[in-house]
């Protein structure tokens, strides 16, 4: 079994590339930044990069946030112990 196929939940490296393609069908959610909040709840990546929380605040910040609640959104949601997810 693969890294990315075992434990509870998604790798920090399975939602992005996911969100990122356009849907091929043309249905679906259209924008990368809605696809990719919309995956967060299924994350369950304990080692999450560096970047993590400035990409998740930067997708909450298009869909409205101001920059600044965006950015304690963003670190609020990954301090969740709903997020307390396996070290892969």
């Amino acid at each position: 079994m693969s890294r990315a196929s075992s434990g509870p939940g998604l790798v920090w490296g399975e939602p992005v590339p996911t969100a990122l393609p356009p849907p091929v069908t043309g249905r679906g959610i259209a924008y990368p930044y809605a696809r990719l909040l919309l995956l967060l709840p299924v994350l369950g990546d304990a080692d999450l990069p560096a970047q993590a929380t400035a990409i998740v605040a930067c997708a909450r910040a298009i869909v409205g946030s101001s920059p600044d609640a965006a950015a304690t959104l963003a670190e609020t949601l990954f301090d969740h112990p709903f997020w307390r997810g396996e070290k892969w």
